[in-house]
């Protein structure tokens, strides 16, 4: 058998130490999504004093875009069909570096009332929408934002499929959201 010198064996353990830490890393790069460190995920957002959105546990993003509207804001005075608009609007879009996957919407009420109607109306229109109080939380599943994004696209509305290309779609053509810095 040949005698390995010292020297050499410790170049093969460092040489494997690296390569074992190159590897453990290298499997964070790949991986998409809210990171469990505190630093990088993004911070609950308070919509109303009882109700607060956290993002999407189940859910492997990159991306949030957070828009909110006032109730002088156009996209609230365009709901003109509802007896009662929403006071504040906040929606919520999650996604990757390649496109939009869901989306959420609190329509904040000044009366439970106006979000039950708010809310059976649209669940009569086959949406997926709940109340929560005197707010409407309207919900884009993945498949619903994938047929959603074709859309807007065949109709020439928006050029694109990233959560960015969608929160400049509803900027420019809903007039009244804003992007915020949450």
């Amino acid at each position: 058998m040949k005698k390995t010198s010292t020297s050499k064996m410790k170049f093969l353990a460092l040489l494997m130490v690296l390569t074992l830490v190159l590897a453990a890393s290298a499997c964070d790069m790949f991986t998409s999504g809210k990171d469990d460190d505190k630093d990088s995920a993004f911070e609950p957002v308070k919509i109303t004093d009882d109700l607060t959105h956290e993002d999407p546990a189940d859910l492997e993003f990159t991306e949030r875009y957070v828009m909110t509207a006032k109730d002088d804001d156009d996209y609230i005075t365009g709901m003109q069909d509802l007896d009662e608009l929403p006071v504040r609007v906040v929606m919520f879009i999650y996604g990757n570096d390649e496109k939009a996957l869901v989306s959420y919407e609190y329509d904040v009420f000044e009366t439970e009332a106006g979000a039950k109607a708010y809310v059976d109306s649209m669940q009569a229109d086959g949406f997926n929408i709940e109340q929560k109080g005197n707010v409407s939380v309207f919900y884009i599943d993945e498949d619903e934002m994938a047929a959603n994004l074709i859309a807007y696209n065949e109709w020439h509305i928006m050029d694109g499929q990233t959560a960015k290309d969608l929160s400049d779609m509803f900027a420019t053509n809903f007039g009244g959201l804003n992007l915020e810095d949450y």
